[in-house]
């Protein structure tokens, strides 16, 4: 019962809360998504944690742990400059194309006045 309570005071919380916006964070949050596409696929995956990186060869070291965070450090922000990249460019290219091509079925639905009030 203290959980479920917890719970409800956690998401009035949310629902009363006022948003915190920041144009830096919204741009790392919006690639996140595709920083986790980049980093998963089964071809870089292996490339990057084994042989790029090569982690395994310093278990034993002490500076392992710094090592570790340093790298998701380092591949989130390349990922990351990645995705950035990818939306400002080819994204905004589709994006464009996309409402182009919508826009021709509203204009010829708006030019026939089949659903305009008489």
């Amino acid at each position: 019962i203290p959980i479920f309570g917890c719970a409800i005071g956690l998401f009035t919380l949310a629902i009363y809360s006022k948003p915190y916006v920041n144009k830096l964070i919204n741009t790392f949050g919006g690639c996140t998504f595709g920083v986790y596409l980049i980093h998963d696929n089964p071809k870089i995956r292996q490339y990057l944690w084994t042989e790029w990186l090569n982690n395994d060869a310093f278990c034993d070291s002490n500076t392992f742990p710094f090592r570790i965070i340093g790298s998701v450090v380092v591949v989130f922000v390349i990922t990351a400059i990645i995705e950035y990249l990818r939306q400002i460019t080819i994204s905004r290219k589709i994006q464009l194309l996309i409402e182009k091509t919508i826009d021709i079925p509203y204009k010829l639905i708006k030019r026939t006045k089949l659903f305009t009030k008489t």
